[in-house]
């Protein structure tokens, strides 16, 4: 990693920015989004040279279990690019093909992990491009394996038969390097056999025929295959099962539930484990064919790893393998387990080895399937089932005690991840969707808030007294789910959803409000009217997030309309520009640059930035302040410009030569390069005041682009008077252009 990149945040803020906010903005402003922080990713690696053994300190791209990584600006903007890709590939997957296609090519391994993850993240949706642009040398680099693999075994189950031919093909040339290896014949045909192995049982005859014969002569692949690390396995990637998952498949429940009985672990190490043994159950149900759900019995006695393993498989089966389950019989199996009181005790127990899976394990494995099956309104479980697995989510809320809320630092975090939080996250989802069908169906009445509404009830009136910390940030989190669910009981009940007299239920609640992805005029006039939204931006004891989510809500409701642009002390931006804190305005001015792929077309929004930066001006001038970083942010809102004449100009000269405090001096020339045939003039003005502050050396084809446009544009000699302002600055990097425009010019 290059030790000259320093970040203007720490990366645990640049981490909880883009954890929350990555993938919208991937989603709402597409490439440019994507680009900035591939930008930034290669800054913080280095060179390509530094790259080539990424996968020693990122084992994968997604976040993994096995991971062990340290935080640091580079794994953060890993997150990053890859969750703004995902969000971009998600709205428009043929506009992101460039980006894609950048990845894929790049000289940096990490580049090429991120877009391969992303193929197979979206297989169906990108296949034609993986294929168009697959190079033989992934399938026997080491460096991409694990995103290789997983996009085999993503991509395998909806293989076309042309698709299936072409894999084969590949695999069977694919040839590892002669001098890495004396016997270069057998390795080769491991890593075959390892490259099949993803892609079988999933009814390609050749592919299982060809994997069958390799297995026969080298053995199943290793534990973990996915985590190789060159040739040789990592060692540490996984606890051992005393079976391995084809002999699970390949015998019958029967015997399965007889190893199940009979296994007790020893403890030693590398032995095998509950925990290896689990994993390998959760794979055998994940690729055998029944999936042992009509045998779900033989786990009913089981301990809880062997149960958990078995319900993550099934979990695995729906999600992520896009397979069917009966999930009659799923719900059936999912009663008969928490129904037997034993249960209950198990989840009143504390656990003396925590990384050992319990009943609790098994709750949080609940939660997950059936929010996965409720989630997606095209694949959701029989309408039949739903009734029944809102009962199995009343039954194990109750079961579980909320978490005092006084106990809670990251409400958000905690209520996503304890078990109790993941049972009500999915009972929203199943709610919804229940809902969902209820309104497709233009019922007159809501059945399904008959359903759920004492539980909300009584979940509320823990809430708004601090002893339920979870409900208390699904408020925030989901207060237009609520809404959608019953209008009448949020509006009644808003001000002990949020309630303002109880410091750690409020302080949970808009916790969970700072990750609300859309604001709704009734929202929004209920959280200013009742001094939530101010208390979120002036408190001192919150999360950034909290302030930063509040201050895009303002600006989001200054666009739209329905907040006015009140400059006095009453008004929420007036407090805002008048801050000595200059944190909130920079927030303001960077969420809406954010915005500028959506509303730059919209000449009523644009009208209303630009007016904002004309208003902050006003201000600085006649409070006689200025803030370098503020001036700075508001070079982000050139990006709104058409023209650059009249107010326009003079604010962009006041912040100009500023732009490189905060680091916007590339987009600052990025804009100027787009208007310098529009405004040739009005660009020279700007980018001499630039050169005031700093030198931009680093965008060097842009600045030509600029010089070159104006003595294009007949201002021959403020196009020289650039490149004579670079050299009175020290740099020579106009010395070219400088002599091609002025050689033109005498011609």
């Amino acid at each position: 990693m290059t030790d000259k990149a320093v970040g203007v945040m720490s990366h645990h803020d640049l981490k909880n920015m883009l954890h929350s906010n990555a993938r919208s903005l991937g989603y709402c402003c597409g490439a440019a989004a994507v680009e900035l922080l591939i930008e930034r990713l290669v800054v913080f690696i280095g060179s390509p040279e530094d790259d080539k053994y990424s996968y020693i300190w990122r084992s994968a791209i997604e976040e993994h279990d096995v991971d062990d990584y340290k935080e640091d600006y580079r794994n953060t903007l890993i997150d990053g690019v890859r969750d703004s890709l995902l969000g971009f590939v998600q709205a428009t997957p043929s506009e992101a093909h460039d980006v894609l296609k950048k990845l894929l090519w790049s000289e940096y391994k990490t580049l090429i992990r991120i877009g391969l993850f992303a193929c197979g993240e979206y297989y169906n949706t990108l296949r034609d491009l993986f294929w168009k642009e697959f190079r033989s040398e992934w399938f026997v680099d080491f460096a991409l394996w694990h995103e290789i693999f997983w996009l085999i075994k993503k991509a395998a189950p909806t293989f076309t038969a042309t698709e299936r031919d072409l894999f084969l093909n590949k695999v069977l040339n694919a040839t590892l390097d002669p001098e890495k290896f004396n016997d270069l014949q057998s390795e080769t045909e491991k890593h075959q056999r390892d490259l099949l192995y993803p892609a079988t049982l999933h009814g390609h005859k050749e592919i299982d025929e060809k994997y069958q014969k390799l297995n026969q002569i080298y053995g199943a692949p290793a534990e973990n295959v996915d985590l190789l690390m060159g040739p040789v396995r990592a060692e540490w990637g996984g606890e051992r099962s005393p079976v391995s998952v084809d002999q699970i498949i390949a015998n019958s429940a029967e015997w399965l539930e007889k190893q199940m009985r009979s296994f007790e672990p020893t403890g030693e190490w590398r032995a095998p484990s509950l925990n290896g043994f689990a994993n390998a159950i959760t794979e055998s149900v994940r690729v055998r064919d029944d999936g042992f759900i009509k045998s779900s019995a033989i786990f009913l006695g089981a301990k809880p790893a062997y149960q958990q393993g078995f319900l993550r498989g099934i979990y695995e089966r729906w999600a992520t393998d896009k397979k069917e389950i009966d999930w009659a019989l799923v719900l059936d199996f999912i009663s008969s387990v928490i129904l037997v009181p034993s249960f209950a005790t198990q989840l009143e127990q504390k656990r003396i080895k925590e990384w050992e899976p319990s009943a609790e394990w098994f709750v949080s494995e609940v939660g997950s399937l059936l929010k996965a099956g409720a989630q997606d309104p095209a694949r959701i479980m029989p309408l039949e089932c739903m009734p029944i697995a809102l009962k199995i989510l009343q039954w194990l809320i109750e079961m579980i005690p909320a978490t005092n809320a006084s106990e809670v630092n990251d409400a958000v975090s905690h209520a996503i991840n304890v078990p109790r939080g993941r049972v009500f996250e999915a009972y929203i989802n199943l709610a919804l969707a229940m809902r969902r069908v209820e309104l497709s169906n233009s019922s007159s009445t809501s059945e399904v808030w008959g359903r759920i509404e004492s539980t909300f009830n009584a979940e509320l009136s823990t809430s708004e007294i601090g002893e339920n910390a979870e409900f208390s940030a699904f408020c925030g989190l989901n207060c237009d789910n609520f809404h959608y669910l019953n209008s009448d009981w949020v509006e009644t009940n808003f001000d002990r959803l949020f309630p303002n007299n109880v410091p750690v239920a409020w302080r949970c609640a808009v916790q969970g409000l700072s990750y609300q992805r859309y604001l709704y005029e009734w929202l929004f006039v209920r959280l200013r009217d009742g001094g939530h939204l101010e208390r979120m931006i002036f408190a001192d004891d919150l999360p950034s997030s909290v302030s930063n989510k509040a201050v895009q809500f303002i600006g989001l409701a200054y666009l739209e309309g329905f907040e006015p642009l009140n400059l006095d002390s009453v008004g929420l931006i007036g407090r805002i520009i008048r801050d000595p804190d200059p944190t909130k305005l920079k927030s303001m001015a960077w969420f809406f640059w954010s915005c500028r792929g959506i509303f730059t077309a919209d000449e009523v929004r644009k009208e209303r930035v630009l007016d904002f930066w004309f208003a902050i001006h006003a201000t600085i001038v006649s409070s006689e302040l200025r803030s370098p970083q503020v001036s700075s942010s508001l070079v982000l809102l050139s990006a709104f410009v058409d023209v650059l004449t009249g107010r326009v100009k003079d604010a962009l000269l006041r912040d100009a030569p500023y732009a490189q405090v905060g680091h916007h001096g590339h987009i600052l020339i990025e804009e100027l390069r787009r208007l310098v045939v529009s405004s040739p003039l009005g660009v020279y003005e700007v980018i001499m005041a630039a050169l005031e502050g700093f030198v931009p050396e680093y965008d060097l084809n842009h600045v030509v682009s600029i010089v070159e446009g104006i003595a294009a544009a007949g201002l021959q000699d403020e196009s020289e008077a650039i490149c004579k302002k670079f050299v009175d600055k020290g740099s020579t990097a106009l010395k070219e252009t400088y002599s091609k425009i002025r050689t033109k010019g005498q011609q």
